[in-house]
């Protein structure tokens, strides 16, 4: 059964649950995990509620879902997922996943006359069954309006096997050269924070302002919010930050954030110094950020959101976050993709191409749109 949460008080008593769910759920990803979720509801969300699941009603929680309410100019959108989380997912203990998404798209459902539901940057198979047990209903429409590349990197057991195996041997000889070409700097080192204490807030300071210079961010708020998430991330252990310094001044740095059930480190935000431009910081700090994943174990390193030549230079492979609209069936919605063929006037919102649906699953008009990440975090 499915219950609303919609305050505060009664969403802080979700947390056991919830970091249980978050450990045992094998498609969970970083931003449905409690930090990053409590941090948006407290912080980030305006409207906001969480849909709870029981499998029975003296039974616990065992599966989440956090839904945002937006107004448009006609009418009010439901939103699951943000733009700003890379890669979001459904929550749930995995054996009682069918029951939840069965649950859930029976309520969707009950809620789409005159709004629309959006699942934002979802990377989870199981987005293929929730939207069947919508599309077997004609009267609603699922779109798949853009998908957006995750490059990630499938990590072997030792930094050697990782340069001999996964890499080409002229991939391996630039990237030791950049690794090489920044350590003579004469104060050169290499400074990690992974929870409180350690130097963090020093750290977190510094790399934010490196952030700032890098994407010239001018907005307090979004800064604060950065510094939150990070914070958020490191007290739960959950945080890597590795800084490159010559001396006192910060050449580079990248904030990752650390899945130990999936064995798994995103790669958040990374920036550098541009006075340090010459020496490829960039490079380096990625292949170092590879290097610490790997000398702990972990399985996958992720590069998060957007296809940018420069990720796959270190051996990664693709795979896709999908973004779905579900909407009523309208007879304008009917004609549109038709139209769009006859090429007549038709509104279409300027982020999308217009994409058919077809009755009992998802349709595209070509493929849908592939995106790239944005340069800043918001």
């Amino acid at each position: 059964m499915l219950a609303i949460v919609d305050r505060v008080e009664e969403f802080q008593s979700l947390q056991e649950e919830w970091e249980r769910a978050w450990s045992s759920d094998p498609n969970a990803t970083v931003f449905v995990a409690w930090p990053y979720i409590e941090l948006m509801v407290n912080n980030v969300l305006s409207n906001w509620f969480v849909l709870t699941f029981r499998p029975e009603p003296s039974a616990p929680r065992v599966g989440f879902l956090v839904v945002e309410k937006r107004m448009g100019p006609d009418s009010q959108s439901l939103l699951v997922g943000r733009g700003a989380a890379d890669e979001t997912s459904f929550l749930c203990q995995p054996e009682y996943e069918n029951q939840m998404l069965q649950e859930l798209a029976a309520a969707f459902t009950t809620w789409l006359s005159g709004q629309s539901i959006r699942l934002i940057n979802i990377l989870d198979p199981r987005l293929d069954r929730f939207v069947a047990h919508i599309s077997d209903n004609r009267r609603y429409l699922v779109e798949e309006t853009k998908m957006t590349p995750c490059p990630y990197v499938r990590l072997p057991r030792t930094w050697d096997d990782y340069l001999s195996t996964v890499i080409s041997p002229k991939t391996r000889h630039i990237l030791r050269s950049a690794m090489r070409k920044i350590r003579p700097l004469q104060q050169f080192h290499v400074a990690e924070s992974n929870g409180e204490g350690d130097g963090l807030d020093h750290h977190i300071e510094s790399m934010v302002n490196l952030y700032q210079a890098r994407w010239c961010v001018s907005s307090a708020k979004d800064l604060d919010i950065l510094r939150q998430t990070y914070r958020a991330f490191a007290r739960r252990g959950m945080l890597s930050l590795v800084l490159f310094w010559d001396g006192q001044v910060p050449v580079a740095g990248g904030a990752s954030f650390i899945d130990r059930p999936r064995r798994s480190l995103l790669r958040y935000t990374t920036c550098y110094n541009p006075a340090y431009a010459r020496l490829s910081p960039g490079k380096a700090l990625d292949g170092e950020l590879i290097y610490w994943a790997i000398e702990r174990g972990l399985h996958i390193f992720d590069f998060g959101a957007g296809g940018e030549d420069y990720k796959y230079f270190f051996g990664s492979a693709d795979r896709f976050t999908r973004t779905v609209r579900i909407r009523p069936h309208t007879m304008r919605s009917r004609l549109k993709p038709w139209l769009a063929k006859l090429k007549l006037p038709l509104e279409v919102s300027s982020d999308r191409h217009p994409v058919p649906v077809l009755h009992g699953h998802i349709a595209t008009m070509g493929q849908p749109k592939l995106s790239d990440s944005r340069q800043q975090r918001t």
